[in-house]
């Protein structure tokens, strides 16, 4: 789709994500991930989409938001892996909505948004939601209102 809307731009992915994971996972291993991208690769977009399986275990939005900053802080600070200052960051919202868990509460999909969107202001980065948000408010509203 990128090089669709860029024709004439360079563009190659590199998936280092491993799924399953937390965001204090992802900020204990970072460097380590990029590792395997090599010492020749630039980075200039990251994507970062962790929320799920922090939200599922209880992780408050607090511990998550220091998690992804020091995530963002370390790429930002490394420039051995093809990161650096200059590495932009989008923030994507990756949440399944499965409204029959007991975690998954609209009130508590609606603070990790918060921290997507308070960390892209802060970073001078971009925030993407998941495009399932609006149907999990539908789903939650629906499901809220024949408990009730």
């Amino acid at each position: 789709m990128l090089q669709q809307q860029y024709p004439n731009a360079n563009i190659t992915f590199k998936n280092i994500a491993l799924g399953g994971k937390h965001a204090e996972w992802g900020y204990k291993n970072i460097v380590k991930r990029l590792g395997y991208l090599g010492e020749d690769w630039d980075t200039d977009l990251m994507i970062l989409a962790y929320g799920g399986n922090d939200l599922t275990a209880g992780h408050t939005p607090e511990t998550f938001k220091s998690n992804m900053q020091a995530i963002i802080d370390t790429v930002r600070k490394d420039t051995t892996n093809g990161a650096g200052p200059d590495t932009e960051v989008l923030l994507w919202s990756q949440y399944i909505c499965n409204t029959d868990v007991e975690q998954y509460t609209l009130d508590k999909h609606m603070a990790y948004r918060d921290v997507y969107i308070e960390l892209a202001e802060e970073n001078e980065g971009d925030y993407m939601s998941n495009f399932l948000a609006s149907k999990c408010v539908d789903d939650f509203e629906r499901k809220e209102h024949f408990l009730s």
